[in-house]
């Protein structure tokens, strides 16, 4: 496919407006430096990656598959499509291009939905309500740091010092 798309800009004629970096370990540093991020993937179990581009403001076009409608709000941080839909692809790519004001703006909104909806503190919360909504009545008093567990200590030390108290006065007795 990458061999495709090189020939694909050589033939337009576009080599200058377009770059093939290949792998890359610093994609925090180079995402903002993008218009648009394109994801025609046919299969894609969350959409990281344009969760990536959506907390560096890059509005995102992407494919309507797996997860990445949880990620990206169609009109509003992107544009969705039908991943074998290149027309659409191309209108909501050129429609951000050319529309500096609509790009900033959804820029903007993908880095707030990315910070307020995948923060760190967010999807530990997400977890821990999954595993919670997972466990059994017996699995909460036994959970470690759980209630139920406090309350199985404090009894155990209820039990241990009113055991300690009457042997000591059974020994002040006799």
């Amino acid at each position: 496919e990458k061999a495709g798309a090189e020939h694909m800009v050589r033939e337009m004629g576009i080599q200058r407006d377009v770059l093939f970096l290949g792998n890359q370990d610093c994609m925090e540093e180079l995402l903002p430096l993008a218009d648009v991020f394109l994801l025609p993937s046919s299969t894609e179990s969350f959409g990281l990656v344009a969760l990536e581009a959506m907390s560096a403001e890059v509005p995102v076009v992407a494919s309507d598959t797996g997860g990445i409608p949880e990620v990206v709000d169609h009109g509003r941080t992107g544009f969705l499509h039908a991943h074998e839909d290149l027309p659409g692809f191309v209108k909501s790519t050129l429609k951000l291009l050319t529309d500096e004001p609509l790009r900033r703006a959804m820029g903007r909104r993908g880095r707030r939905v990315a910070r307020e909806r995948f923060s760190e503190d967010e999807m530990v919360g997400r977890y821990i309500a999954v595993y919670d909504s997972l466990r059994t009545p017996q699995e909460d008093d036994e959970r470690a740091g759980g209630e139920g567990l406090r309350r199985h200590v404090a009894d155990r030390r209820a039990r241990l010092g009113d055991r300690h108290e009457r042997s000591t006065e059974r020994r002040h007795i006799e």
